[in-house]
């Protein structure tokens, strides 16, 4: 086992987690390179081992990553790969249990995942830091001796299938294995790495392939140390977090694997100067324009790909991008080198088209070699690139610090492509410009090299081949000779030239003095009729970045479904109009939002404080003289009518958590009914509508960061300045509406349900609403959520394979809460909804078997979560925005939260779930012996008034042999419908004792047993008695059939036994007839 991983834990703690290593790092920038620097950092955490604990880290992190995926598959066993990821979950030898490592991490505060990529699978995890060891022997046994049972395996296959199912639809898997399939044949890229059920079952089980032996061969032949590179993260020191590692993963055998390498292009001479027309599921329109490259990874230092992507990809004045926008026929443009595996790339330019712009595809691409031979040309110039490299320097020296498990996944696979010193900075620092790898680069991308893709809903009908594993539609063609020699000699345009110099790039990284008044939460700096203003310094990250959030609060916003349009209509062409200007701000780390809300527009500018109020000005003086451009207007108002349409087409598991927000929202317009405003809108309309909407306003905001409060003053009075010379009026707080939840009463119990025909799968969401949030009951909820979630993914996911995607947790929306579960599944949604209503029932029995020292430990779990310290300025601005926004202000919420949960123990937990999650079950108890009284009085009174006309019509009009057999046939009929209901009765009882299980069901189940022997044996009985009656009457009336005696005899014998027998019969069909409807509103949706 490599063990350069642990230096890469030692210079992250010193880059993030200790303050005065930190400071030496950024004069190591200053004073010289990057690899002097790292080397310096490694010696100096040599010398000083006892200073390297960071008692500020609370989450330790681990990740492993294999130099093998999907490119390694066996060309019979496709997703083997894949599917060996998903089996190294489920049992080890020293930790035989399924769930074990799972289970750990989860009771310990933390999380796990893998992927697997097409040279790389890499699994990860983060954990309490007193916990890191235990969940670190778990996670060696997967790379030393997991189990591969039977059992599993055939199991899993269900999950990658259901995973593969869940990607099916979606237009960038679709499109990614579609160039793989375009690829050449005889190559490892041309597979299809996920899997499915075909791949790794079926097909297998045809060619007599043991897959579980393939299994353990594959992992046997390609899991060695040598090509594993591991990165762990811990407060302890080198020594201790050397001591804990190596004897744990030691035992990773060393096979000495080769890593795989691709000398061949998959993109050869077969495959280029072809374009590929294809159907996507969305109604999108995209042009990807593709160029085989050698691969670049060698030349990290100087990045020539970048240079080039950075320069086709620009969006400002002189670009390509401004060039095909001005012509209507693009949205957005992207240019970047794309990593294939080792040994090969891809150059592309990711086109997003308009109409008109699917008409001029050859023109696009003649426009885009026309800027490739402007940069021909110009040859690369050292300026831009020296520019780049200050960006890149910048970025990495005022980098946020990142979450750790995000952190090591990162290292983990770095550490396969960089050395030891330049891990850390990888592609981020350029140190040497070589035009020489820029001009090989440019020489490849020509016509004569070139792939086009081009994505739409034009080409449906129009195609001849499908793809064999997602289905999408497509055709090739050859590109014509005459139009690859126009490319060729397409010459120079005169709009097409080099950037300008980026005046947005920040000279001044002065960190402000903490204020000796500064407040440890945000506090109200300024309070007027027309705006109320949050201020927070930073007292923590010291960077100089800071975040301006503002809510512009209008009456207008959200009234009806066209008001609603226009409003994100103007928000769009705002953005659209304002991209030029702002685009050289973005790459220069300051970047700006502007959105829709509910109550008006969110405009947020977050970066570099340098030069934040420059940028921000321009926003304010665009907003209050905006001008909407006809022609721009057409194409936004298409896009946006697509984008609402294109909804449709998203996952199942997606309109579920959409439909649910629409149904408990107060005021929300559904996707229907804003496409169907949006077609009557106009570009007079909206540019009318503009000034309304600004006409009366109310600003509410928050300045965080690396800021003074004069500072931040001086950015609300330009704005109200800004405002108020155009006439805006202040908007009084007793007019700002606020939308409500909608609650759900005890009992009520709602069913929606909505049909799609894109996706085979479905996907069911059960909210059961607990009440308004408060300290305690959101703890008692976040708790109970904790405790259940990995039982709830054991069950549902790995035990019953409902599907690839469950999830169980709190919902929370303007001040109301409740627990959610959410699964997507190729079974039925009435199946699966009962199997979670099933789990929800079961769910008591669960909370009995927990020990107190199982809930202390979920308590400390989950208060490891919530008191974990927000890594990157940018999280905890948004904890300070949320609170705000939701009108809470409850900025020290963890701390008082936790504080309460742990005084929670196991009986409020059970408290909790039988008030809160199984109140319906007693109101249908209740409604149940209503039903069954109703029944019983209803049914008893109306028969015994049947009984009584019709004997007594028999008596008076037919002769006593007649009257008699018509109740022999009608008593038999009481007697069949009373034994068809009590035989009903058991087997109803029955399937819910077998079923679900629960303490309710199993005292139906002897209730009915009981009470069907009873009346069995009663109704037996009776029957007996039937028959000595009649031949008792029959005999009588033999002997005195003139004589009236034998009428009134047969008339009252009759009369009674029928009422006897109606009693009983209805009294048990009455009591079946209000349990199956107790049992019909059980198994319906709680919502």
């Amino acid at each position: 086992m490599y063990l350069k991983l642990v230096f890469a834990f030692v210079i992250h703690r010193f880059i993030f987690g200790n303050e005065s290593a930190a400071r030496i790092l950024i004069e190591g920038i200053k004073k010289g390179g990057i690899k002097e620097r790292l080397i310096f950092v490694k010696t100096f955490a040599k010398s000083f081992q006892d200073g390297v604990d960071d008692p500020e880290t609370d989450k330790s992190a681990a990740s492993l990553d294999v130099h093998v995926g999907d490119m390694c598959d066996p060309k019979d066993l496709p997703g083997l790969a894949h599917f060996c990821e998903h089996m190294l979950f489920l049992g080890t030898s020293k930790y035989p249990e399924e769930n074990e490592y799972t289970k750990f991490v989860h009771e310990h505060g933390g999380y796990y995942n893998a992927f697997t990529s097409f040279e790389n699978t890499n699994f990860h995890f983060d954990v309490s830091p007193s916990d890191l060891e235990g969940a670190l022997d778990r996670f060696a046994q997967f790379f030393i001796s997991p189990l591969f049972t039977s059992s599993a395996t055939e199991r899993e296959v269900n999950a990658v299938n259901s995973e593969h199912s869940k990607n099916i639809h979606d237009d960038s898997w679709r499109l990614q294995q579609l160039e793989r399939a375009m690829s050449d044949p005889n190559h490892d890229f041309c597979r299809f790495g996920t899997g499915n059920k075909e791949t790794l079952e079926m097909k297998p089980k045809e060619k007599g392939i043991d897959v579980r032996d393939q299994l353990l061969k594959f992992h046997e032949k390609f899991y060695s140390s040598n090509i594993m590179c591991l990165a762990v993260l811990g407060k302890e020191t080198l020594d201790e977090l050397t001591a804990m590692v190596v004897p744990l993963f030691e035992k990773v055998v060393n096979k000495n694997v080769a890593i795989p390498e691709w000398l061949d292009h998959p993109c050869g001479c077969d495959q280029v100067k072809r374009k590929i027309c294809a159907v996507p599921v969305k109604d999108i329109r995209n042009l990807v324009i593709t160029w085989p490259i050698p691969d670049l990874q060698s030349y990290y230092t100087s990045n020539p790909g970048h240079y080039l992507s950075h320069l086709i990809g620009h969006e400002g004045l002189y670009s390509l991008h401004a060039e095909l926008k001005s012509r209507g026929w693009v949205n957005t443009l992207l240019g970047c080198q794309k990593q294939g595996a080792k040994g090969f790339m891809f150059f592309t330019v990711t086109v997003d088209l308009t109409e008109e712009g699917i008409e001029h595809v050859d023109d696009i691409v003649k426009l885009t070699f026309q800027y490739l031979e402007m940069l021909r040309q110009q040859e690369p110039m050292e300026w831009i690139f020296k520019e780049c490299q200050d960006l890149g320097a910048m970025t990495f020296r005022f980098k946020d610090k990142e979450k750790p498990r995000l952190y090591v996944t990162r290292l983990s696979g770095s550490l396969h492509d960089y050395p030891m010193p330049d891990v850390l900075c990888g592609h981020d620092v350029l140190r040497e410009f070589r035009p020489d790898l820029i001009k090989m680069i440019l020489d490849k991308l020509t016509p004569d090299f070139v792939r086009i893709v081009v994505i739409s809903k034009h080409f449906e009908g129009k195609t001849d081949q499908k793809e064999y594993y997602y289905g999408t539609d497509y055709k090739v063609e050859e590109i014509e000779t005459p139009t690859l020699e126009c490319w060729k000699n397409c010459g120079l345009h005169e709009n097409l030239k080099l950037p300008i110099p980026n005046e947005f790039i920040p000279t001044n990284f002065e960190i402000f003095e903490r204020e000796k008044d500064s407040a440890a939460l945000p506090e109200i700096i300024k309070d007027s009729t027309m705006s109320r203003l949050w201020f927070k310094q930073d007292d923590k990250y010291f960077l100089p970045k800071a975040f301006l959030n503002f809510e512009f609060r209008s009456l207008l916003s959200n009234v009806d479904p066209v008001h609603t349009n226009m409003t994100k209509l103007f928000v769009f062409a705002f953005r659209d109009a304002l991209n030029e200007y702002t685009y050289a701000a973005e790459i220069a780390g300051l970047y700006y939002t502007l959105e829709n809300t509910l109550y008006g527009l969110s405009l947020c500018v977050k970066g570099y404080n340098d030069k934040q109020f420059v940028l921000l000005k321009k926003i304010m003086e665009k907003l209050v003289n905006f001008t909407v451009d006809p022609k721009r207007f057409a194409i936004l108002k298409e896009l946006y009518a697509r984008s609402l349409s294109n909804f449709n087409a998203e996952q199942p598991h997606q309109h579920a958590i959409y439909y649910m927000f629409m149904l408990m929202n107060e005021q929300f317009w559904s996707k229907d009914q804003l496409l169907e405003a949006v077609e009557d809108i106009t570009c007079e309309q909206l540019q009318a509508f503009i000034p309304l909407l600004l006409s009366k306003m109310y600003i509410e905001g928050l300045v965080y960061g690396n800021t003074t409060k004069e500072k931040a003053l001086e950015l609300l009075t330009m704005m109200e300045e800004t405002f108020l010379e155009k006439g805006v009026k202040p908007l009084p707080r007793s007019q700002q509406k606020w939308y409500r939840e909608h609650q759900l009463l005890d009992g009520d119990h709602y069913v929606y349900k909505v049909t799609q025909d894109v996706w085979n799968s479905s996907s069911v969401e059960i909210y059961l609403q607990t009440g308004v949030q408060s300290t305690e009951s959101n703890m008692v909820l976040e708790l109970f959520c904790q405790v259940i979630k990995e039982v709830c993914f054991t069950v549902l996911r790995t035990q019953e394979q409902l599907g690839y995607l469950v999830h169980s947790g709190v919902r929370r929306s303007r001040g109301v809460q409740g627990m959610i579960l959410l699964v997507q599944t190729d079974h039925s949604a009435d199946h699966v909804e009962g199997r979670m209503e099933a789990f929800i029932h079961s769910i008591g029995e669960y909370l009995n078997n927990l020990t107190e020292d199982e809930v202390r430990m979920h308590i400390k779990a989950l208060a490891s979560k919530r008191l974990e310290v927000p890594k990157k300025l940018t999280t905890q601005n948004s904890k300070y925005w949320v609170e705000i926004t939701c009108q809470m202000y409850n900025f020290d919420r963890d701390n008082i939260e936790v504080a309460y949960m742990k005084t929670l123990t196991k009986s409020d937990l059970i408290d909790f779930y039988k008030v809160s999650i199984l109140t319906f079950f007693s109101f249908f108890f209740l409604f149940s012996f209503f039903f069954f009284f109703f029944f019983f009085f209803f049914f008893f009174f109306f028969f015994f008034l049947f009984s009584f006309f019709f004997f007594f019509f028999s008596f008076f009009f037919l002769s006593f042999f007649l009257s008699f057999f018509l109740f022999l046939f009608f008593f038999q009929f009481l007697f069949f419908l009373s034994f068809f209901s009590f035989f009903l009765s058991f087997f109803l009882s029955f399937f819910l004792s077998f079923f679900f299980l629960s303490f309710l069901s199993f005292f139906f189940f002897l209730f009915f047993l009981s009470f069907f022997f009873l009346s069995f044996f009663l109704s037996f009985f009776l029957f007996f008695s039937f028959f000595l009656s009649f031949f008792f009457l029959f005999f009588l009336s033999f002997l005195f059939s003139f004589f009236l005696f034998s009428f009134f005899l047969s008339f009252f014998l009759s009369f009674f036994l029928s009422f006897f027998l109606s009693f009983l019969s209805f009294f048990s069909f009455s009591f079946f007839l209000s349990f199956f409807f107790s049992f019909f509103s059980f198994f319906s949706k709680q919502t």
